[in-house]
């Protein structure tokens, strides 16, 4: 999701959609093309504060994707970010969020 309304609204509809069918779901949102953290929590507060009041539901949030030049030009260049723009603030934008999501290994004694 963005920071743009039509964005914000859709996020909560399908939010919405999700949480009466599947009411023991987790939901984690990212926030797309953020300006900043700052702005990317902003967006994330609309969402979460609408869920939380309607639909007693509380979205976690994941990450953001800053708003990055190089985005679109791995776009326009059919190529993956990560392939493209490895060093780019979105390639370790993407890299953190699936790091969150990968399954933390037990520790062993060795």
């Amino acid at each position: 999701m963005t920071d743009d309304p039509t964005s914000i609204t859709d996020a909560y509809a399908f939010l919405k959609s999700l949480v009466t069918r599947f009411p023991n779901i987790d939901i984690d949102i990212v926030v797309n093309r953020a300006e900043s953290d700052k702005a990317a929590e902003k967006t994330y507060g609309a969402v979460k504060r609408a869920s939380e009041h309607f639909l007693q539901f509380c979205p976690q949030l994941l990450g953001a994707i800053h708003n990055d030049k190089s985005v679109a030009s791995a776009i326009r260049a059919q190529a993956p970010l990560l392939t493209r723009h490895p060093q780019s603030v979105a390639a370790d934008n993407v890299r953190k969020i699936a790091a969150s999501l990968r399954p933390k290994s037990p520790r062993g004694l060795i």
